[in-house]
């Protein structure tokens, strides 16, 4: 017995001496939700872990001088960022990418299509923006939160008879989403896939001329020859796993859990909707977000956190 209790005494103050694995937490529901359940599995391996709040610009740093060692919902979609010089640096390693790809766009509910039927094409914006209009009538609104997806200057370079409308912050523009959807009250804003829309306001995204790199370099690309930005987002973009190279010496069962994590579309929305929509704390959306995918999530667990 005496040796027993010498033994699991080593073993914690073995615990306490580790470095803490360090798990990026960006501030939105799906990233916050899914690296909570990160860090709980490593705790739960004895190995101590902890979250550390970072936007998407600061985050980088971090990772790079190796005082965060894991981001588990990276988006490439950011311009306030370099995301591919970030992306090359061999501080920091990219372990995969999810089966869940991002969009973020301007976006309408499917009931908003009935009464513009031209939608989802960019053009049908001009023809129905009496719907979309201000308290004065004269120009359709759109809504956002944010300013990094160069919204004004695709106004100008496709003519759209719109202006940008912001709210204070991400819940604001879902309160301002759901009290439209309740009302039925046409709105067109900036969404991004996957997210909790897709769960309590089915909805798609307008249809503007496809994103290629020259759009955002060569005015004479695309329908305006003496603009920029005369296109849409990308379509299509990767969400990649991304972590330290410090990671794998700091502990094995973070390194091969990030390796066997892979998220779907559903799971990232059902994430988003238990923050925003259903008002849990992070704590208590991770717990009931294991518990919805408890089979997925079992499987990615490896040997070594166990």
């Amino acid at each position: 017995m005496r040796g027993w209790c010498l033994l699991l005494g080593m073993m914690l103050t073995a615990s306490a001496l580790a470095e803490p694995v360090v798990v990026v937490m960006n501030r939105w529901g799906s990233q916050q939700v899914i690296s909570r359940v990160v860090a709980d599995i490593v705790n739960a391996s004895g190995h101590p872990a902890e979250l550390l709040e970072l936007s998407t610009r600061e985050q980088q740093g971090a990772l790079l001088r190796g005082a965060a060692h894991i981001q588990i919902e990276f988006w490439q979609t950011d311009p306030t960022v370099n995301a591919d010089a970030f992306l090359k640096n061999p501080q920091i390693k990219v372990v995969g990418q999810h089966q869940a790809y991002g969009r973020e766009e301007w976006w309408y509910p499917d009931y908003v299509k009935a009464r513009c039927p031209g939608l989802p094409d960019w053009q049908a914006l001009n023809q129905c923006k009496a719907m979309f209009a201000d308290a004065n009538g004269s120009h359709g609104l759109f809504w956002t939160a944010f300013n990094q997806l160069h919204d004004q200057e695709v106004i100008n370079a496709l003519k759209l008879d719109f202006h940008v409308q912001k709210v204070e912050n991400g819940p604001a523009l879902t309160e301002l989403l759901a009290a439209a959807a309740e009302a039925q009250r046409p709105i067109v804003a900036y969404n991004w896939s996957p997210n909790w829309t897709q769960i309590d306001i089915p909805g798609e995204f307008v249809a503007f001329p496809a994103y290629t790199p020259e759009c955002h370099q060569d005015p004479a690309w695309g329908p305006n020859k003496t603009h920029l930005y005369d296109c849409g987002n990308p379509v299509r973009t990767p969400i990649l796993k991304v972590v330290s190279v410090k990671l794998a010496d700091i502990s094995v069962c973070a390194s091969e859990l990030v390796d066997a994590i892979s998220l779907t579309e559903p799971m990232m929305a059902r994430a988003s909707w238990l923050i925003e929509r259903q008002h849990y704390s992070i704590s208590e959306a991770a717990k009931v977000w294991r518990q919805i995918f408890a089979t997925e999530v079992q499987a990615w667990i490896p040997a070594s956190c166990q």
